[in-house]
């Protein structure tokens, strides 16, 4: 399977068998941030990438590897959809399927034999992802007085590997 997605969502799970999943096989890591997995290849723009549809279009994953509670953003409800096969990682009676489209649920993942990180999916991904960011920079860099998206993105962009960034919905 060439065309494999990861997704992390919400949840008490470790994050590293996901990673190294994402890693060894170059599907794009889609990581909610609760996820503790928005780290090294994630795709920070996928809200953005996933709202596009030429983007869409090119972009119908074979393989969708879910952990724990996907977001619920109707774009990532959809997106999910869209796979020809979803696994949801967990145990028959505890795991996280919010678009009812799991085909298999398991107790842990791995690379597939033969895997290999870069391909035309992989590739396709990583550049879609500099151009919205980008895309991004460019508007939240355009205005000069700080907004509380610039402040957020320029504070994480500073701050040491392994932090945690916290805004609360309400004025952060």
């Amino acid at each position: 399977v060439e065309r494999g997605v990861v997704v992390c969502g919400d949840g008490d799970y470790d994050p590293i068998p996901f990673l190294a999943l994402a890693a060894e096989t170059g599907w794009p890591l889609l990581a909610e941030p609760t996820s503790n997995a928005r780290r090294g290849e994630a795709v920070s723009a996928y809200r953005h990438l996933l709202a596009s549809p030429r983007f869409l279009a090119e972009h119908t994953p074979e393989l969708a590897v879910t952990a724990g509670r996907p977001g619920l953003s109707r774009q990532m409800l959809a997106y999910l959809r869209r796979a020809e096969r979803h696994v949801a990682v967990g145990t028959p009676r505890s795991f996280a399927d919010p678009v009812r489209t799991a085909t298999d649920v398991v107790p842990a993942v791995a690379a597939p034999a033969g895997a290999r990180p870069d391909t035309a999916w992989a590739r396709s991904w990583q550049e879609a992802e500099g151009l919205a960011r980008a895309a991004i920079d460019k508007i939240l860099d355009a205005e000069e007085a700080l907004s509380e998206l610039r402040l957020a993105r320029d504070l994480a962009a500073q701050a040491p590997n392994g932090s945690l960034l916290f805004a609360g919905s309400s004025m952060p």
